[in-house]
């Protein structure tokens, strides 16, 4: 991995021995944390170089982070097949394991859209702090939401980012999901258009240690 180019393409493989496409990036010192991204539903055009998730992971290196973001089962250059959300949580774990791995000793993230908000958040109390980037308050067609869902299971830190008129989650609904905080971002709605740089602030804010927990 060249300093100049900090993000390198690996390869990730999971408990069930799926091969999972990924994009790992560094930043230029010792990484404060390392953050695992997870894209929104692949049924609606969800991957990992979705605009946002680049942008975050940007955002992210420049603020001394590393990052991994991946193409869940069946994605993309991912092999193996989509589950609309049965058995994408080992897809996370795998991309867990990984940062675990090349970033002993650092604390642990998650940060999801939409879908990915709702796998990322089953990683529990796996990670230090979760952020649900207009995440799902209700079960998707295919996958419910998580069953009920009880405090010591979860992260210690959730955070919620949501546009002030998403129109699929809206901000007085995500309640259920027990954050910490709620960042509403105004003028925008589920899938942020132009809003990336807003996004990827309200993620380091955060992620930042003086956030409520």
């Amino acid at each position: 991995m060249h300093p100049r180019n900090p993000t390198a393409d690996v390869l990730v493989v999971t408990a069930d021995d799926v091969s999972l496409q990924a994009r790992h990036r560094r930043p230029t010192g010792p990484p404060k944390g390392a953050v695992l991204l997870c894209h929104p539903h692949p049924a609606f055009g969800g991957h990992m170089d979705v605009w946002l998730l680049p942008a975050i992971a940007a955002a992210l290196s420049a603020d001394g982070w590393a990052s991994l973001r991946l193409n869940f089962r069946g994605v993309e250059g991912s092999a193996g097949t989509q589950t609309g959300g049965r058995l994408e949580h080992l897809d996370a774990e795998a991309g867990l394991a990984h940062l675990r791995a090349a970033h002993p000793g650092v604390p642990l993230a998650a940060v999801g859209w939409s879908f990915g908000a709702m796998i990322a958040l089953r990683l529990g109390t796996s990670i230090d702090t979760w952020v649900g980037v207009a995440p799902p308050t209700r079960g998707l067609d295919d996958a419910p939401l998580l069953g009920p869902l009880v405090p010591e299971t979860l992260p210690p830190r959730r955070h919620v980012v949501v546009g002030a008129h998403d129109q699929f989650f809206p901000p007085d609904t995500v309640h259920i999901l027990r954050p910490d905080e709620v960042t509403v971002l105004p003028d925008t709605d589920h899938f942020f258009f132009d809003r990336d740089q807003d996004v990827a602030a309200a993620v380091l804010h955060a992620l930042s240690p003086g956030t409520p927990r």
